[in-house]
């Protein structure tokens, strides 16, 4: 008869294995890459070692191993996408043999099947082994160390194997990221609860190795250190962040959490006596996700931001075991029914719920220029131009997708640099095309896109992508006839022709009026500051986070020290406030001023019941005509945030 224990290895690499596998490697050259991959891939090819350390990696964030090694890597293999990422999704891979195996060693085999079925079918493991970013890496390294811990520890003979393993991978952990870096050395430390007085000696000899090991990256940690945090764009994370993190785990999907749960409650009912043992690991399994996610928590919220669902990577899988720890029933029947409970509705949620090999194969960074490209042969017009905002990481990346290709004509302009305005007005005027294609990787206060889409008012064409935004625009009505009747307004309101909705709050001084044409405008005396303002309840405005609200104003008389400004208030408190000055487009050819406003997530739900004011401040009480003041909000993107957030 066969033991339930080989049954258990063979239900791991029968079923959770070739899971695994397949939902890594599925159509793997034609996953996307992200901005970060593509920061990684521009930052190899360097002349020398040297180069690299000083261009590639003195002015990141990060540890300098992964960088010194796809550098090396790229130079081998080349820049095909499998191949690029195929490191990544073997150590994602690995990872999940590691963590069945660890497991069975600490627990039981159903512990590590059912922690390793888990790991093997999630997106948030399957999508960060399929990045080339230290993720998956750091996840198989830390692994790899708890496996050598473990082994150095419990096994009665300590092989150098062993002790060169546990040295390894602990050292490449460190090197890796520096989640990975805390997360192997709390499992380093850890020995320490084991070991006896007489054991130290071994102990202290091995840390000091440890300790040279790192020597060569100390003073890249000490510049990092100071420097203290990936960048500005990292907000603290919000008193909910783990509760978020669970809801993404489980696919927002209600089903599979249900089925999860019930899997660790009938395991628990079924478990008898023995549910009672272990407790002294399982709760050191549960500190090595624990402690990582209370540190980087603590110091983003004392100091400054470091903390995201990727920094929780590395000690997943320790959560998965303590977890399944809690199941001690070893009955074949069992275990195949729980397997089930919890592959089959990760899986499904994975592929229909997420829809994540639709649209994370679909999100890339190349997709506006192949939608650009498809345009010129619709319209028959080959001198389409495109204005794209992103960075140079972008450009590296077009140069080596479509080398020698002629693109003109076509702009890339810095998303940081602060004249990138006039760079794309300047382009505008230099086509002097009756259609553009427009694409931005996503950030706040594009309002060179509100001012497009003033000039190029008929859309022809949007495309939607994670952290991205495609618009083909035109001027000629007739354009549209050749494409599908696109409307992306959700709502829309004029001084001139209000809707009803809100209010508009005329003061003294300030008057409507027609010309002989009748064509209206605003006059504001010289004496009036504060001239005009309208107000509408938030709700009414804004029904989506990732909404755009543009509002416009026009005016052929603007000077210094005028300025369109939106707030949102609340009771008595003002919960975001920005201006836009009229002087700044002096000389434009297209005069309007364009305020655009993305709430995003932590706004939007913070300005539930409060009120959305944009007026117009003459401070520099002069007198002035404007010859519009128009609010337009436009459709969402719903798959912006799709990636880590529900849509």
């Amino acid at each position: 008869m066969i033991s339930s224990n080989r049954i258990t290895i063979g239900l791991f690499w029968l079923v959770v294995f070739p899971t695994a596998a397949v939902l890594r490697f599925f159509r793997a050259s034609e996953i996307s890459f992200t901005l970060d991959e593509l920061s990684v891939l521009h930052r190899t090819g360097y002349g020398s070692f040297e180069e690299l350390i000083r261009e590639g990696i003195w002015n990141d964030v990060h540890p300098a191993g992964i960088q010194i090694m796809m550098h090396y890597y790229t130079q081998l293999v080349g820049y095909e996408t499998a191949l690029v990422k195929l490191p990544f999704l073997l150590m994602g891979l690995g990872s999940v043999v590691i963590t069945f195996y660890l497991g069975k060693r600490w627990f039981s085999p159903t512990t590590g099947l059912l922690s390793s079925a888990l790991l093997a079918s999630v997106q948030f493991s399957v999508m960060y082994s399929q990045i080339i970013r230290p993720y998956a890496s750091g996840m198989f390294f830390a692994l790899a160390a708890a496996w050598f811990f473990t082994r150095y520890v419990f096994d009665e003979k300590r092989s150098i194997g062993v002790q060169v393993g546990w040295l390894i991978s602990t050292s490449l952990a460190m090197y890796n990221h520096y989640f990975s870096f805390m997360m192997a050395g709390i499992i380093w430390a850890s020995a320490l609860l084991f070991l006896r007085k007489s054991e130290w000696k071994q102990y202290i000899l091995l840390s000091l190795a440890l300790g040279a090991l790192y020597l060569p990256h100390l003073p890249l940690f000490v510049k990092q250190l100071a420097y203290g945090s990936p960048g500005g764009w990292l907000p603290p994370p919000e008193d909910d962040f783990l509760w978020q993190w669970l809801n993404f785990l489980f696919h927002f999907s209600d089903v599979f959490t249900v089925c999860i749960l019930a899997v660790i409650g009938i395991g628990i009912l079924t478990s008898g006596k023995n549910l009672f043992q272990f407790w002294g690991r399982r709760l050191l399994s549960l500190s090595w996700f624990a402690l990582p996610f209370l540190i980087g928590y603590l110091y983003s919220i004392w100091r400054t931001p470091m903390l995201q669902y990727s920094g929780l990577l590395f000690g997943f899988p320790f959560l998965l075991l303590a977890a399944f720890s809690l199941i001690r029933t070893e009955k074949t029947s069992y275990q195949i029914a729980f397997l089930l409970l919890v592959l089959i509705p990760s899986v499904y949620s994975l592929i229909y719920g997420r829809e994540y090999y639709e649209r994370f194969y679909e999100d890339g960074y190349e997709k506006p220029v192949i939608a650009w490209e498809k345009a010129k042969l619709q319209l028959k017009d080959s001198n389409v131009p495109l204005l794209y905002r992103g960075s140079t990481s972008m450009t590296h990346f077009f140069d080596l997708q479509w080398p020698n290709k002629e693109r003109a004509p076509y702009r890339l302009i810095e998303w940081t640099d602060s004249a990138s305005l006039y760079q794309a007005e300047n382009f505008v005027q230099e086509t002097g095309s009756d259609r553009i294609a427009v694409s931005a990787a996503w950030q706040p206060g594009r309002d060179w896109i509100g001012r497009l889409r003033k000039e190029y008012p008929y859309l022809l064409e949007r495309g939607n992508y994670y952290l991205l935004d495609y618009f083909l625009l035109s001027k000629d009505f007739r354009d549209t006839l050749n494409y599908k009747n696109i409307q992306d307004t959700a709502f829309y309101e004029s001084v001139f022709y209000p809707s009803g909705q809100g209010s508009w709050n005329i003061h003294d001084g300030c008057r409507l009026q027609e010309d002989s044409n009748f064509v209206p405008s605003v006059k504001i005396d010289s004496a009036c500051e504060f001239a005009l303002e309208y107000r509408i309840p938030f709700n009414d405005l804004i029904q989506h986070p990732q909404q755009v609200a543009d509002f416009y104003l026009q005016s052929s008389s603007q000077r210094q020290n005028q300025f369109l400004v939106l707030a949102i208030v609340k009771g008595d408190s003002t919960l975001h406030y920005e201006t836009r000055n009229l002087a700044q487009y002096l000389g434009y050819h297209n005069s309007w001023t364009v305020l655009s406003f993305e709430p995003g997530p932590a706004l939007y739900n913070k300005s539930q019941g409060g009120e959305l004011v944009v007026y117009f401040w003459n401070k520099a009480k002069t007198s002035v005509e404007l010859d519009a003041f128009e609010i337009l909000v436009r459709k969402e993107n719903p798959y912006c945030f799709w990636l880590k957030h529900e849509f």
